[in-house]
């Protein structure tokens, strides 16, 4: 057996749907939906695996195997989430106000390259701007540390 007709038949046991559940939401009959997860159909419309993944509530690629661990949607940035809420005019709405929101320079990530490995070449130099953009950013992870060791 493939590995996606056993991660869907795990998955559906797990989530306690049945064959004829998920027939009726791929619009075929229980007994083609108990051929895709036995395995005795060789190979899946990408549609329906789409759609076995929003019945699953896990990723297609998850299903496939191309993903070790399920990703759930409850496991999306929440912006995400609240995204996936929205019409197709909100949506529209909604990109357009993140657009907005790159062109503000205190919201935008500043430029990391000063991150990159300096030690494998001894005759680089590194400028004092570099200098002061690494120390903030040392001193933003070691507060990061402490807050989260505090939630623990």
């Amino acid at each position: 057996m493939a590995i996606w007709n056993e991660r869907i038949h795990e998955r559906r046991i797990e989530k306690g749907i049945t064959l004829a559940q998920i027939a009726e939401k791929l619009g075929v009959t229980e007994a083609t939906a108990q051929r895709y997860e036995r395995g005795s159909i060789k190979s899946i419309p990408y549609d329906y695996m789409c759609a076995y993944g929003e019945i699953l509530n896990c990723s297609p690629c998850y299903l496939m195997g191309w993903e070790k661990k399920e990703h759930t949607k409850d496991e999306s940035p929440k912006i995400i989430q609240y995204y996936e809420q929205l019409n197709d005019i909100g949506k529209h709405v909604a990109t357009e106000r993140v657009k907005e929101l790159t062109e503000v320079p205190r919201y935008v990530k500043e430029d990391t390259d000063y991150l990159a490995v300096k030690a494998a070449h001894n005759d680089s130099q590194i400028t004092d701007e570099e200098l002061e953009k690494m120390e903030r950013d040392s001193m933003l992870i070691k507060q990061m540390a402490k807050d989260k060791k505090k939630q623990e």
